[in-house]
C-alpha cells in the first residue's frame, strides 16, 4: 500500500519550501496515526504499526510517497486496516467544509468520541490544511486490496470551520477540573464502570463516583493496579454535583494517575495531610501562580507558550507529596521553592538558598519530569522520572543538605 501527498502551488509549480513541506507532513502523519488510535478497539493493533515512513520523494512533481510501518493481515477478509485512517481523514475534511458547523462538530464527536483525542485531531487537521491561498494538497491511497482513493484540493478554506470547532471544543474543557482522593470502591460490574473516591472539597469530605474508560488511565496504570482504601489517585474530568444526591460524579475523565505508589505509602491520614499541604502551598504561592497564569502564548519569545492551571495543580501536588515523604522518612522540612514559568508551558520549582535544586513539571502528565541539583563541582543530581514518583536519590540528596 502507498500513500501519496501531492503539494500544489499556483505560483511556484512543482516546488515547495522545506519549512512548509515539514508542516504538511507533520500534520498528515500525526492525523493518520491519531485516527488509527481512534479505531484501536476495532483493529487491536499498536500505534507504531501506523507510523509512516518515506517511500519516495518526487521533487519534480512535488509528490511524497509514504508507507505505513507495520505489516499485518486483517482478521476481516478483504478489509484493509491501513485504509480506515484515510477514510476517516477524508470524512473529517468533508465535515470541515460543511456550512453548518454545529452539526458537523456533532458528527465529528460521533467519529471521535474521546475528547482529548478529538482535540489532537483538530490540531493535526489545522497543521495539514494550507495557510496560504496559493497552496493546495491532494491525498491518494492505493493498495492491491482496494480501489485507489483520491481526495483533492485541500486549501485554506478548510481552516475556517476548524476555528469554530476549536471554540466548541474549548467550551467542553471549561468545566473540567482536577480532583484527587482515596480509592474507596471499584465497580466494574455495570455498563458504565466507576471508581468511588473519598475527596476533600472545600474542607468537606465527599464521595465521588468517577466513570472511566480504558483510555482514561495513564500509560503505566490500569484498573487492577488500584487498591481500595490504600491508594490516592488524581483524575481530570467534568465534575458534576448531582442535585439532591449525596454522591457526585466525575465524567469524561481524560487522565487517572496514582499519586502514591505502593512503595511510598503515607499514614492512614494521608488524604487529609495532602489536602492541608496542598492548600498551604497554594496560599503561599498565590501571587506567583496568578502572574504565571496571566502569561499568554508569545509572552517571552514567539514560540513561548501560555500556562494551564492543570500544570500548576500537578506541580503543587508533587511538591506536597515530596514535602510529606521527606518529613515522614527523615523528619526534615522542605523549604518553600520559587515557582517560575518555563519556556514551553511547563513550570519550574526552584530552590536557591539552602539547596540548589530545580524540578521541571511537564504540561503532559504522562511525560517525565526533570530534576537537576547542584552542590559544588562534580556533585550534580540528574533525574528523569514519572510524575508523582519521588526518587530515593532525590530524598537522600535532600536529607544530606537539610
Amino acid at each position: 500500500m502507498t500513500i501519496k501527498l501531492t503539494i500544489r502551488n499556483k505560483i511556484f509549480q512543482n516546488s515547495i519550501p522545506v519549512k512548509k513541506l515539514t508542516k504538511f507532513l507533520n500534520g498528515f502523519s500525526s492525523l493518520y496515526v491519531d485516527l488509527a488510535i481512534n479505531r484501536i478497539s476495532e483493529h487491536k493493533r499498536n500505534k507504531s504499526d501506523f507510523e509512516l515512513l518515506f517511500n519516495k520523494i518526487h521533487f519534480t512533481e512535488a509528490v511524497i510517497e509514504l508507507t505505513p510501518k507495520g505489516v499485518f493481515q486483517s482478521v476481516v477478509p478483504q478489509k484493509d486496516l491501513y485504509l480506515q485512517p484515510i477514510e476517516d481523514m477524508i470524512t473529517t475534511l468533508k465535515l470541515a467544509k460543511e456550512t453548518n458547523t454545529e452539526e458537523s462538530y456533532k458528527q465529528l464527536k460521533e467519529l471521535v468520541p474521546v475528547r482529548e483525542l478529538r482535540k489532537r485531531i483538530i490540531e493535526d487537521t489545522q497543521k495539514l490544511c494550507p495557510v496560504d491561498t496559493e497552496d493546495s494538497l491532494d491525498i491518494e491511497y492505493s493498495s492491491k486490496r482496494t480501489e485507489p482513493l483520491i481526495y483533492k484540493n485541500i486549501d485554506r478554506d478548510y481552516r475556517l470551520n476548524l476555528e469554530v470547532w476549536n471554540r466548541f471544543l474549548q467550551k467542553e474543557f471549561e468545566a473540567e477540573t482536577i480532583i484527587y482522593g482515596l480509592v474507596s470502591g471499584i465497580n466494574t460490574n455495570t455498563e458504565n464502570p466507576y471508581i468511588s473516591i473519598s475527596a476533600i472539597i472545600d474542607d468537606e469530605e465527599k464521595v465521588i463516583n468517577c466513570f472511566y474508560i480504558e483510555k482514561s488511565f495513564s500509560s503505566d496504570l490500569k484498573i487492577s493496579d488500584l487498591r481500595v482504601t490504600k491508594d490516592i489517585i488524581v483524575l481530570k474530568g467534568i465534575y458534576r454535583v448531582m442535585s439532591g444526591k449525596a454522591i457526585s460524579r466525575l465524567e469524561d475523565i481524560s487522565f487517572i494517575i496514582k499519586l502514591y505508589k505502593d512503595d511510598l505509602d503515607l499514614p492512614k491520614e494521608a488524604l487529609k495531610l495532602i489536602y492541608e499541604e496542598y492548600n498551604k502551598h497554594t496560599k503561599m504561592h498565590k501571587l506567583e501562580i496568578d502572574e504565571i497564569l496571566d502569561l499568554k502564548d508569545g509572552w517571552d519569545l514567539p514560540d513561548s507558550k501560555g500556562y494551564e492551571e492543570e500544570t500548576i495543580i500537578l506541580g503543587l501536588l508533587y511538591l506536597s507529596k515530596l514535602s510529606l515523604i521527606l518529613w515522614q522518612k527523615f523528619n526534615k522540612k522542605l523549604p518553600q521553592p520559587f515557582i517560575l514559568p518555563g519556556g514551553l508551558g511547563e513550570i519550574e520549582l526552584e530552590w536557591s538558598d539552602k539547596i540548589e535544586l530545580q524540578i521541571s513539571i511537564p504540561t503532559d502528565p504522562n511525560k517525565l519530569l526533570g530534576i537537576y541539583g547542584y552542590r559544588g563541582k562534580d556533585e550534580e543530581l540528574l533525574i528523569d522520572c514519572k510524575l508523582f514518583e519521588v526518587d530515593e536519590k532525590l530524598l537522600n540528596w535532600l536529607n544530606q543538605l537539610l
